[in-house]
């Protein structure tokens, strides 16, 4: 019970962008470039981690959750986002799928990644650092990569709500217009200001 809440606060912390993006009931309701930019900053996030961590048999179930914050993360990712970026990614896991199958990840017919628990909770954690560790592998690309999906996500963001405020800021100024055209329109609001202008 307590991996579970483990994994959940872990989640939390990496969605911290934006954690309703972290739960299915919430993310039907959100827009793709608001779930791809939380997703894309969580994925960066756990890739760092897993860059840095020290792999050794007392963080075994810290590397656990790692990994499979890793793999949803991803398979979230993959449900918004079509962006060069995105494909570039995919590759990185493509080119290295044998690596990873190595330690227990694996990709779907899908494309979506899948976690062996079995086979990733029996290797050595020496064995999974030597995947998952370092600057020169797969988590530093996908670091990278998910570094630039996010900056796109947040100015297509960022442009969507510019856009709303000016057809708001539009739409305000046109009532007022009509608003006041009616107004000029009613025969005893204009004798009314009349006299008002000439007293």
């Amino acid at each position: 019970m307590s991996t579970i809440t483990n994994y959940d606060y872990l989640l939390r912390n990496y969605y911290s962008s934006n954690r309703l993006a972290r739960k299915s009931y919430n993310r039907v309701n959100m827009k793709s470039s608001e779930l791809a930019s939380a997703d894309s900053a969580a994925i960066k996030k756990v890739a760092k981690t897993l860059k840095d961590m020290e792999y050794n048999s007392d963080n075994g179930v810290s590397i656990y959750n790692n990994v499979k914050a890793f793999v949803d993360t991803y398979n979230n990712l993959s449900e918004n986002t079509m962006s060069k970026y995105w494909k570039r990614l995919k590759k990185v896991i493509k080119d290295n799928s044998s690596d990873l199958e190595d330690i227990g990840i694996s990709i779907k017919s899908s494309g979506k990644l899948e976690v062996d628990k079995t086979k990733l909770v029996s290797c050595s954690p020496a064995k999974v650092g030597k995947v998952l560790s370092g600057d020169n592998t797969i988590t530093k690309s996908v670091m990278d990569y998910a570094a630039r999906i996010q900056r796109s996500a947040k100015a297509l963001v960022n442009s969507k709500n510019t856009s709303m405020e000016k057809n708001s800021s539009t739409s305000s100024i046109q009532n007022n217009t009509q608003a006041f055209t009616s107004l000029l329109a009613d025969p005893e609001v204009v004798s009314s200001t009349s006299i008002n202008i000439r007293a």
